[in-house]
């Protein structure tokens, strides 16, 4: 189950980039968090890695956490409210007053993080137990 460790830590590292990579950047609240929880993320990955199993559990257990909380922020700090500049004609005018790729970018990694910290911990609970 080492995969999902190397996973978690490619999703922080991703988090932290992705900003610029997505080209969200003015999304002051979406930089900041991402940020924030990209480097958590991948700090619990990195230490779940050499823990001993019921501290590299809990840490799984606190990534799973961070998650969930990377996939509600675009709802809770606001991003779907964020009116950016007027970019004209569109095809689909209101892409223009919300930062799709943000929101997108934190529902996907953030349920993906969620569900392999909780695979994680479930793991080395099992392990423990046997």
């Amino acid at each position: 189950m080492q995969w999902t460790g190397w996973a978690l830590l490619a999703l922080g590292v991703w988090l932290i980039m992705a900003p610029f990579a997505l080209g969200y950047t003015a999304v002051d609240a979406a930089v900041i968090n991402d940020g924030t929880f990209g480097v958590l993320i991948a700090g619990l990955a990195a230490y779940s890695m050499v823990a001993p199993g019921r501290v590299a559990e809990a840490f799984a257990l606190f990534a799973t956490a961070a998650g969930l909380w990377v996939a509600s922020a675009p709802f809770l700090l606001g991003y779907t409210a964020w009116q950016g500049p007027d970019l004209g004609q569109s095809a689909a005018p209101f892409v223009a007053d919300y930062p799709v790729p943000a929101i997108v970018n934190d529902l996907v990694v953030g349920f993906s993080v969620a569900i392999l910290g909780l695979m994680r911990a479930v793991t080395f609970r099992a392990w423990r137990r046997a």
